[in-house]
């Protein structure tokens, strides 16, 4: 392998890692911590977690919905009676970056219930009257809103049972084009390289 090529590769590494940005980070996205309390496992507030609070359980001899956690031992339930219950979360971002939010969630079927996702009042899942399910996997592209904090909200109502919620994630989605700065530094360094190969070159003729 020539030197030139090596050089390439090495400012590809280079400028590929400096444009990748960092995930923000969603906290207790699993709902495992804080001490439970009682034999039904509730927790009020959810720590990390704010809005009007719902109900936390790590309730394994009677689950709430009928499915317990998705992984672990805790998650949330969603029971509210006439309208809708909510937590909600500010998590760091960067302006104008693509995020993958994820999350898992079971309906137990019975109306009349109604859960809503929303990001940056931007809604993204909002239905009622939800049939009977096993936890599902949700995944939504959103982007990070103006300024340095975007605002996560997940509200549900269930009148005579319960909605269930756990595992939420976000995770970064890279770029695929270099940031200005970094495509910057890479054209003053392949026209360097360059400089330095007709050089030689020039130099190999006399």
């Amino acid at each position: 392998m020539t030197r030139f090529t090596v050089v390439l590769l090495a400012l590809g590494l280079v400028v590929g890692g400096g444009s990748r940005a960092q995930a923000g980070v969603i906290r207790n996205g699993g709902f495992e911590e804080g001490d439970f309390v009682g034999a039904g496992g509730s927790l009020s507030p959810i720590p990390e977690w704010g809005g009007l609070e719902t109900f936390s359980t790590d309730d394994s001899d009677f689950p709430h919905g009928g499915f317990g956690a998705h992984s672990g031992n805790a998650y949330v339930a969603f029971g509210a009676i006439g309208g809708l219950d909510a937590i909600e979360q500010a998590i760091s971002t960067i302006s104008g970056q693509m995020y993958q939010l994820d999350y898992w969630f079971a309906s137990d079927g019975l109306f009349t219930n109604e859960f809503k996702v929303t990001w940056n009042s931007h809604v993204l899942f909002d239905e009622t009257n939800i049939l009977a399910h096993d936890y599902q996997h949700y995944t939504f592209l959103v982007t990070g809103g103006a300024g340095t904090t975007s605002l996560l909200s997940f509200a549900g109502r269930d009148d005579d049972g319960y909605l269930s919620l756990d595992d939420v994630s976000l995770t970064a989605v890279p770029s695929t084009v270099p940031e200005p700065g970094s495509l910057t530094i890479f054209v003053i360094a392949a026209a360097t390289v360059l400089g330095y190969r007709r050089i030689k070159t020039m130099k190999a003729v006399r």
